[in-house]
């Protein structure tokens, strides 16, 4: 989790318009729970146009059983 501290000198060194939120881990698929605090402390530091980007992760059917992989994304939203 980020806090409204970071989020504001990130506003204020670089950038005025807008954030982007990762709302997942990369490499497991599984939900940040920290994703909807870091979204209220941006629009708290003063970000107006903040979204989220979920990466893409999928479990290939040949690896069902020997792989640990990120699993099927409709379980994960």
């Amino acid at each position: 989790m980020y806090r409204v501290s970071t989020f504001k000198c990130l506003k204020d060194q670089f950038s005025k318009e807008f954030i982007i939120v990762s709302a997942n881990d990369k490499n497991s698929g599984d939900i940040d729970t920290n994703a909807e605090l870091n979204i209220i402390n941006a629009r708290a530091a003063g970000f107006e146009n903040v979204d989220i980007y979920l990466s893409p992760c999928v479990k290939p059917y040949f690896s069902y059983y020997c792989c640990k992989t990120c699993g099927y994304p409709r379980y994960k939203i």
